[in-house]
């Protein structure tokens, strides 16, 4: 299931229970305040982190030097 409400900013509360944390990164997933805090609430839990990067441009695709 997707962590984050996109419209509330729920969700954070979700990654005390999740064993790893899946990042979809793309342009907008790093301009969002609720997927910030998901990382940084896995981080301070020290949840492993998978980071899968989008390449697609037209889908806000990002390069491995972003």
């Amino acid at each position: 299931y997707l962590l984050t409400d996109l419209k509330t900013g729920a969700g954070g509360e979700y990654v005390d229970v999740c064993s790893v944390i899946l990042c979809f990164c793309a342009n907008k997933y790093f301009q969002s305040r609720a997927c910030a805090r998901e990382i940084l609430r896995a981080m301070v839990r020290k949840k492993p982190l998978i980071a899968v990067l989008e390449s697609d441009e037209p889908r806000g695709g990002l390069r491995r030097e972003e």
